[in-house]
């Protein structure tokens, strides 16, 4: 039996008005679902989080979980980049690379660099964390990569911009 992050039955009706919403949005079915999500968030019904993307902030760092994965530590103002990142990949972006952003070198408390890009690949966003020892060039050091939608790189931006703010 399929999981349901595969599939979802819905009776042909609702299938229907969500069709409808989509469309009179101009919208995918997939970001339907989203829009109702946000409206929930909105009325306080639901966390504004996304379970597997956690955003927790400790002090003058940030910690990200991507997709149940978690990435080291990085500083507010490298934090504020990273969110202007995952906003622009689920806004503006065109398919393709984001513009990666690195920190940890040469620190005594983070002997790696760390890399983390954020791109579009078809209707979806990808992020790629990958763990730079020295010496080591991009692209041979451990990496992690996860998908998410465009609305999730939008949810995830605002929840990092609001834990650098509260």
């Amino acid at each position: 039996m399929p999981s349901p992050t595969q599939m979802m039955k819905l009776p042909a009706a609702r299938a229907g008005q969500i069709k409808a919403l989509a469309t009179s949005k101009g919208i995918g079915l997939g970001e339907a679902v989203e829009h109702l999500l946000n409206l929930a968030i909105e009325a306080g019904e639901l966390d504004d989080a996304l379970p597997g993307w956690e955003v927790v902030r400790d002090g003058d760092q940030i910690t990200l979980t991507l997709d149940g994965q978690p990435i080291p530590p990085m500083h507010l103002e490298v934090a504020v980049e990273v969110a202007g990142h995952f906003q622009r990949a689920g806004t503006e972006m065109k398919v393709g690379r984001g513009v990666p952003q690195f920190w940890g070198f040469k620190s005594p408390e983070m002997p790696s660099a760390y890399m983390l890009g954020v791109g579009r690949h078809g209707g979806g966003v990808v992020v790629a964390f990958e763990e730079l020892e020295p010496n080591c060039q991009i692209g041979q050091g451990k990496r992690t990569t996860a998908a998410m939608t465009r609305g999730m790189a939008v949810d995830l931006a605002r929840q990092i911009r609001n834990a650098i703010t509260h």
